[in-house]
């Protein structure tokens, strides 16, 4: 089980080394967000809430996680395949694709039921109470996401590829972009690319404070899975809506989901 330890050690520990990269794409970020954004201009307030939401995730959220994954039943999820599971999956390239693709189809349908069963939706709840969506939302997350997100879709995506050591270096840089790149505060149309790819447009739909549209795109990378499961809304030309919660209107509502 020595391969297995090491790796649950890595993802643990993937996200403390992120943490400085990640305020390093905030601080190139926001200057963009404030010339080329929508013009709604995110409060500070609730920006530097989303970076202590963030170092809450990373150390509550590791804490709990570990605590679990040291159960007995902890240790058979991280049971995975030490190799890939085919030959093809031994270029560390296509198996950072396949895995990139394999954990947003599983995140797809985890993020459905989040938004369907009231237990997990009081827990997203939170991502979704920031009044103007932006960089920084990205990292908007309640620590209970960390341990529940490793189980229900990062170590069964491993469980489906195998393991490519060379290839989960790059996963761990390549995936986090298109976290960060949805919620860009951007007015960039994609254009023809909008059926390809989840585009800062696209995702801000998914945070409308309009009830019905946080009912479509749910795709964090590959909007292909909307398209199957029926939840696709293509942006309409300079379609940009107020994002937020609508009856979080006070910033102790918008933060009272952390707490519970």
């Amino acid at each position: 089980m020595g391969l297995q330890y090491e790796l649950m050690l890595q993802q643990l520990l993937n996200e403390a080394p992120s943490l400085l990269p990640a305020l390093a794409i905030f601080a190139v970020a926001i200057p963009i967000e404030l010339l080329f954004g929508t013009g709604r201009r995110a409060q500070w307030s609730e920006r530097m809430g989303n970076i202590g939401a963030m170092l809450l995730h990373f150390a509550a959220g590791g804490l709990l996680l570990n605590a679990m994954l040291a159960q007995p039943w902890g240790i058979l999820i991280l049971g995975f395949p030490e190799t890939p599971r085919t030959t093809l999956l031994q270029n560390p390239i296509v198996w950072t694709i396949a895995l990139i693709f394999v954990t947003d189809g599983l995140f797809y349908i985890y993020h459905r039921l989040q938004h369907a069963v009231p237990l997990l939706w009081h827990v997203h709840k939170l991502h979704h109470t920031d009044p103007e969506m932006n960089i920084t939302t990205s990292k908007r997350s309640h620590f209970l996401e960390r341990p529940l997100q490793f189980i229900v879709f990062g170590a069964p995506a491993l469980w489906i590829t195998g393991v490519n050591y060379e290839g989960l270096a790059y996963a761990t840089v390549c995936g986090p972009f298109f976290l960060y790149f949805a919620h860009l505060d951007l007015r960039l149309p994609l254009g023809p690319l909008t059926a390809i790819i989840v585009g800062p447009q696209y995702h801000r739909i998914h945070h409308s404070k309009a009830g019905s549209e946080q009912n479509a795109n749910f795709a964090q990378a590959f909007p292909l899975f909307d398209m199957l499961g029926g939840t696709y809304k293509r942006p309409a030309q300079d379609e940009y809506p107020d994002t937020g919660v609508l009856e979080c209107n006070t910033a102790t509502k918008r933060w009272t989901p952390l707490i519970w």
